[in-house]
C-alpha cells in the first residue's frame, strides 16, 4: 500500500484532477491525502462522477468558505485495495480527516490526514484540538500514520536558512505525537539528510529562497518496521510549490515483493529496429543449433544454444532501451542522484546553494515530463 500527501493547486478543478489521476496511476498510490482542495459537496460529486471508476474521493470543506480556502480530501485508488469499504471521518472541518482502510490480508490501517493553519497560535490550537479529541474518545482507533502539510518545522536541519524555532505550535505538536505514539518516519530513516518539500516562490532578485520540510509523515514504531520506499519528489503540477511525500506500508505477514526479473519493456517490443535485430539473432542461433546434429557436448547442445540466444537477445533489448528512454528521464535520474549525494554531505553555504539549484532543476524537469505524459493519455 503506497500513500502520499501533496498540497495542490493547478488549473481548474477538472484539469487538476486529470493530473492527480495521472499521478496516482503512474506511482500506484493506494491512498492520497490532498490539502487546499477548495471542494464543496457539489464539486466533490462532480469529480466523483468523472473519476469514479478508478477513484473514491472523500472531501472535507472549510465550513465558511468551502471554495475559497483550506479543504482536505482523501483519494482512494480502487485498483490498489478495497477502497469502496474504506471509511473517512471528519475530525476538523477542512483541516483534518481520519481514513480507516483494510489492506493486505484484512489488516486495518488508520491514517490521519492534516492541513494545519499557517498562524502559529491557530496551528497550536489545531494540534490541541486533535489531541483532546482522541483523549475524549478513548475507544477511537488511534492513527497508524499522520501525514500532510504541518505548516511548522521542528528541526533546524529541515529549513533553509537553518535555525531552531520552538514555539507554542511545535510544543502542541510534540504533545500530540506523544499522545499518539508517532515519530517522523523520513527523518528516522534519513537522520542526517537534507531535503525540502516547500520552496518560497516570491523572492527578490538575487535572494536565496526559503525552503522547508513542512510536509511530513509521522508513523508508529510498529508500522515503521513495515514501511519502506520513503520518498520526497516533485509532483509535476505546474503551479504546485510543494513536493510529494510518500511511503509504502505493508502488512507484517505480507510477502516480500522485489523488483522481479527484468523483462523487455513494451516500448522495446514495439520498436521496429529491435524487432528486425531480434529476427536476425534468432535466425543466427537457429542455424547454429542445426549444425549441432547428434554431436552434443556439455558446451555444444540445444540447451546451451538457447541460453546464448536468450542472453544476446536480452543484451540487445537493454541496449535499445537505453536509446529509447527519453533524455529528460535520464537527466532526472542523474539530477536526483546528485541531489541525494548532496543531502548526505556537510551542509555548508555552497552545498545548500547546490541543493537549491538541483531542486529547482528537478522540479522543472518533472513538470515537463508530466505534461508530456499527459498529452499521450
Amino acid at each position: 500500500m503506497k500513500g502520499f500527501s501533496s498540497t495542490q493547486n493547478d488549473g481548474g478543478p477538472t484539469a487538476k484532477w486529470l493530473r492527480i489521476n495521472q499521478i496516482m496511476r503512474e506511482n500506484k498510490f493506494g491512498i492520497m491525502i490532498l490539502q487546499e482542495t477548495h471542494m464543496d459537496e457539489e464539486r466533490e460529486a462532480n469529480i466523483q462522477n468523472l473519476f469514479g471508476r478508478r477513484l473514491v474521493i472523500k472531501a472535507s470543506a472549510d465550513p465558511t468558505s468551502p471554495r475559497q480556502r483550506a479543504g482536505i480530501a482523501a483519494v482512494l485508488n480502487r485498483g490498489e485495495f478495497d477502497a469502496e469499504h474504506a471509511k473517512v471521518e471528519e475530525l476538523v472541518p477542512g483541516r483534518a480527516i481520519l481514513v480507516k482502510a483494510t489492506i493486505h490480508n484484512g489488516k486495518a490501517l488508520t491514517i490521519l490526514g492534516v492541513y494545519a493553519p499557517n498562524s502559529t497560535s491557530e496551528n497550536a490550537k489545531f494540534w490541541d484540538k486533535i489531541r483532546l479529541s482522541f483523549i475524549e474518545n478513548p475507544n477511537e482507533k488511534r492513527p497508524d500514520i499522520m501525514l500532510g502539510d504541518f505548516n511548522v518545522v521542528e528541526d533546524a536541519i529541515d529549513r533553509q536558512p537553518a535555525h531552531m524555532e520552538r514555539n507554542s505550535a511545535t510544543e502542541a505538536l510534540d504533545k500530540l505525537k506523544l499522545e499518539l505514539g508517532l515519530r517522523d518516519g523520513w527523518r528516522t530513516v534519513y537522520p542526517d539528510s537534507v531535503k525540502f518539500t516547500f520552496q518560497q516562490t516570491r523572492i527578490g532578485e538575487g535572494d536565496m529562497p526559503a525552503m522547508s520540510r513542512i510536509d511530513r509523515i509521522y508513523i508508529t514504531n510498529n508500522q515503521l518496521r513495515k514501511a519502506r520506499d520513503w520518498r520526497i519528489q516533485p509532483s509535476g503540477l505546474n503551479s504546485a510549490d510543494h513536493w510529494i511525500i510518500s511511503v509504502q506500508v505493508s502488512a507484517e505477514d505480507a510477502p516480500e515483493i522485489g523488483n522481479g526479473r527484468w523483462t523487455i519493456p513494451e516500448r522495446v517490443l514495439e520498436d521496429k529496429r529491435f524487432l528486425e535485430k531480434a529476427k536476425e539473432i534468432a535466425k543466427d542461433w537457429a542455424k547454429k543449433n542445426e549444425h549441432i546434429g547428434n554431436e552434443r557436448t556439455e558446451e555444444n547442445n540445444p540447451q546451451q544454444t538457447y541460453i546464448c540466444f536468450k542472453n544476446e537477445l536480452m543484451r540487445t533489448a537493454r541496449n535499445r532501451d537505453k536509446v529509447l528512454v527519453p533524455q529528460i528521464k535520464r537527466a532526472m535520474e542523474q539530477t536526483q542522484k546528485e541531489l541525494n549525494g548532496l543531502a548526505r554531505e556537510e551542509q555548508t553555504q555552497e552545498t545548500m546553494k547546490m541543493i537549491i539549484e538541483k531542486t529547482k532543476a528537478l522540479t522543472i524537469m518533472e513538470r515537463r515530463r508530466h505534461q508530456k505524459a499527459r498529452r499521450k493519455v
